[in-house]
């Protein structure tokens, strides 16, 4: 444990960290470590456990869910969109796109549909979606892919990668087409969250998405979140007043949990206690490979996990992020049953600058790896 406080202590005292870094072995937990504040005004430390925004970590809770799908004969991640939401699905508002019916769930799961990327398009643009928050919640998401329905596809689906939420977000949909009632939060309580002890794991409804959006600091549990930008590292970080998006993520990533409940999960998943083999093994199976990609670096992805090759061994990981102040990585090694859960409310910011800098998932990935390497 010596060499592994080392490397945490050399990233804490050279970068600036607010967060927890927890290590486990299997279901037991080896290590733990802590800096910085959930306030930092007030100087209150975090919670044991600390709720979190888990952000993208959220896409490979919803592959695993359709994978659970697909081995009960209920769907087939080679079917195309409209197999699942139909011309007649409220989605499309009696328009449903020529896309719908080239595009299967693999392309969505790996990142492989070409679809325009409605994030980006909200973040260059807010003003221009803000008017999402004024209707009813039925209507959010026909109206979020009312905006990219008409473009041309950046693409050929199954052609290239590019990391979109609106894959995860169509995924999140065809689920709840699964579900009674269309409540996806029960459906992941009762088939995955109760059965793994996921006590202080929650799916939010929309509304509650929508609430968390619009009022980032009514809900008392959650950290507060912080930016620092990173030509002035040293200088004391900036409470967010804003959540950072102003439209929701869904199944792309607005799930809640705890570091110690996605090292129960990440022990459950990739030993096999979820998915049988086979369907494990294509969930861990390569289908995309990139060069870079949201500055990310070289990826080669999976179904909701990027699969990182190590030494004589491989990391299965996925980042999560928001710019405003959060920041979540969680990796495991198979050979050695190794998890490591980082979370953290600050984050770096390059948006002053020309310059761009690593994404903040990568860098936490950054140090998890050095752990992995001499685990």
């Amino acid at each position: 444990m010596e060499n592994i406080e080392k490397i945490v202590n050399e990233y804490i005292n050279s970068n600036p960290f607010s967060g927890q870094i927890i290590i486990a072995k299997q279901n037991e937990i080896i290590a733990r470590f802590e800096s910085g504040y959930k306030d930092l005004k007030a100087k209150i430390n975090f919670d044991r456990p600390q709720v979190f925004p888990i952000a993208s970590v959220t896409k490979q809770f919803v592959a695993t869910a359709v994978l659970r799908l697909m081995e009960q004969n209920k769907l087939d991640v080679n079917k195309h969109i409209k197999d699942y939401l139909p011309k007649k699905h409220l989605l499309w508002q009696a328009d449903m796109p020529d896309w719908a019916n080239c595009i299967t769930l693999h392309h969505l799961l790996c990142h492989s549909s070409g679809l325009p990327n409605y994030y980006f398009m909200a973040l260059a643009n807010p003003n221009d979606w803000q008017y999402i928050n004024r209707i009813e919640p039925q209507y959010i998401y026909p109206a979020i892919v009312s905006k990219i329905k008409d473009l041309p596809l950046d693409f050929a689906p199954g052609s290239k990668f590019a990391y979109n939420d609106i894959n995860y977000l169509l995924l999140g949909l065809i689920l709840e087409e699964f579900t009674p009632n269309k409540d996806l939060g029960l459906f992941f309580k009762r088939e995955l969250f109760k059965p793994l002890g996921l006590n202080n794991t929650t799916w939010p409804s929309l509304v509650e998405e929508m609430t968390y959006i619009n009022h980032i600091y009514l809900n008392p549990n959650l950290p507060k979140r912080y930016v620092v930008n990173y030509q002035e590292t040293s200088q004391e970080p900036i409470l967010v007043t804003t959540h950072g998006a102003c439209i929701p993520s869904g199944g792309g990533g607005h799930m809640i949990s705890t570091g110690e409940d996605l090292l129960k999960w990440n022990y459950a998943l990739h030993s096999g206690k979820i998915l049988s083999m086979s369907f494990l093994e294509l969930m861990h199976k390569v289908h995309m490979q990139t060069e870079s990609s949201y500055y990310l670096g070289k990826l080669s992805y999976g179904y909701g996990i990027i699969i990182e090759p190590l030494e004589n061994k491989v990391i299965y990981w996925h980042p999560g992020s928001y710019p405003t102040g959060l920041n979540v990585s969680l990796s495991y090694d198979p050979l050695n049953q190794i998890g490591i859960a980082i979370t953290s409310n600050l984050s770096i910011s390059d948006a002053n600058s020309s310059e761009k800098i690593a994404h903040p998932g990568r860098v936490l990935f950054n140090v998890a790896k050095k752990i992995h390497y001499i685990l």
